[in-house]
């Protein structure tokens, strides 16, 4: 009994093996096919991410320039309302329909 035990045992044995040994193939190739989707899925995702620090960074420089613009303009409308006028070179003061315009704004920075 003992005997036939530790043939079948060795049987056993080989068989799995075997098994392990052909198994090893196709879970190479699963393996291989799942980091080809998740590859082209991750290039996906940067792809989108820089796209998105892109245009988020084009926002930032927007809002910083509106700001700027939005900062002049409320300079010089305080300076109205204090009375003092002050204006960039190149630009004139021109009374239109009796209110004072300063012609040739140029707000850019």
């Amino acid at each position: 009994m003992i005997a036939e035990q530790t043939k079948t045992i060795r049987e056993l044995e080989i068989v799995v093996r075997g098994y392990e040994d052909n198994l090893g193939e196709p879970l190479r190739k699963v393996k291989e096919d799942v980091e080809k989707e998740w590859m082209d899925k991750l290039e996906e995702e940067k792809k989108l991410r820089e796209e998105k620090e892109s245009w988020a960074e084009e926002v930032v420089k927007a809002l910083e320039k509106e700001k700027k613009v939005c900062d002049c303009t409320s300079s010089h409308a305080r300076n109205l309302a204090n009375g003092t006028l002050c204006h960039r070179p190149g630009s004139s003061w021109k009374k239109n329909e009796g209110l004072w315009q300063l012609s040739s704004l140029d707000l850019t920075p």
